[in-house]
């Protein structure tokens, strides 16, 4: 009679990376670790009761205990890995949120900045009061969409910053001008 081949038992089975590692993986780690050890404790252990029965039932329950302990320690083990990596998020997220907070009091100094100039320019030009009125609404607006965008992205804000003191000082320059406009239609 030919002979019955069998896998060689000292093979262990290959193991995923921890970033490709799932709880499933786990659960079969947990279960090939207590089978191991399960067989290491059945090889140092003489029989010693004294039926069968009776020893594949302390067998059993035994293998269990320990399967289910060595579990409980690898679950306990990823637990505290992703809390680690859960209050590591939300420490980068506090930071982020100081962060956009900062940027949101600059971009608020500089709108505070472009309203002072927009008064200064309606008080050298009594004669275009009108005029001077809705550009301020107009730069007052402007900022005020800053501020929004400034929560997005601080690229964006950079940006939109760079905009408003172009459009400011292109205003300065045609409350400049005009006087000197209105004198020479009025000569």
């Amino acid at each position: 009679m030919r002979e019955i081949k069998e896998k060689p038992s000292g093979n262990t089975p290959r193991v995923m990376s921890d970033a490709a590692r799932m709880p499933k993986e786990l659960a079969r780690k947990a279960a090939l670790q207590a089978k191991e050890q399960a067989r290491e404790v059945a090889e140092r252990q003489p029989p010693q009761s004294d039926s069968p029965e009776q020893y594949a039932s302390d067998k059993v329950t035994g293998t269990a205990e320990q399967a289910v302990h060595g579990a409980g320690n690898e679950v306990r083990h990823q637990g505290k890995q992703l809390a680690q990596k859960a209050n590591d998020a939300r420490r980068q997220m506090t930071r982020n949120a100081q962060n956009t907070r900062r940027t949101q009091q600059s971009v608020r100094q500089t709108a505070e900045t472009s309203r002072q100039t927009s008064h200064a320019v309606r008080q050298s030009a009594d004669t275009t009061v009108k005029t001077v009125k809705s550009s301020a609404r107009t730069t007052v607006k402007t900022a005020q969409h800053t501020v929004k965008a400034a929560q997005h992205t601080v690229k964006a804000t950079q940006k939109t910053v760079k905009t408003a003191a172009v459009r400011i000082l292109a205003q300065e320059r045609f409350v400049i001008m005009l006087p000197m406009q209105i004198k020479e239609h009025s000569h």
